[in-house]
């Protein structure tokens, strides 16, 4: 048996990301994958923006998990109301949370991201 007959790459996801070269790259933000530790860190990004104290950020991970992924998906939910790029992840996060319910601080904090926080002031 050869690796390959148990295992596919997508070969659209399978470059790394770039935060300059791939913040509007629009394909990337539709699929962007939403796991529970995205979940996580999105409900702990809302938090803060209602005013939890936080002194510091920290995004670690290994080569490939996702961390420049993760912040172009936050930039684009954070980015102008009229972006469609923005609308694009939302969209991306309402189809994941008709699928399964969503950790309690997520959804208590969808519709503060989703009403128009500006993430840029």
């Amino acid at each position: 048996m050869r690796l390959d007959e148990y295992v596919s790459i997508d070969n659209k996801i399978a470059r790394s990301v770039n935060l300059e070269r791939d913040a509007a790259d629009i394909e990337q933000i539709r699929r962007f994958q939403i796991t529970p530790m995205v979940q996580r860190m999105l409900g702990r990004f809302a938090d803060a923006l209602e005013g939890e104290p936080v002194p510091a950020w920290s995004l670690t991970g290994s080569y490939g998990s996702g961390k420049s992924a993760f912040c172009n998906y936050l930039l684009a939910l954070c980015s102008n109301h009229a972006d469609s790029i923005r609308e694009t992840a939302f969209a991306g996060l309402m189809k994941h949370t008709m699928r399964q319910p969503i950790h309690m601080g997520v959804s208590c904090h969808y519709t503060t991201l989703h009403s128009g926080l500006d993430c840029n002031a």
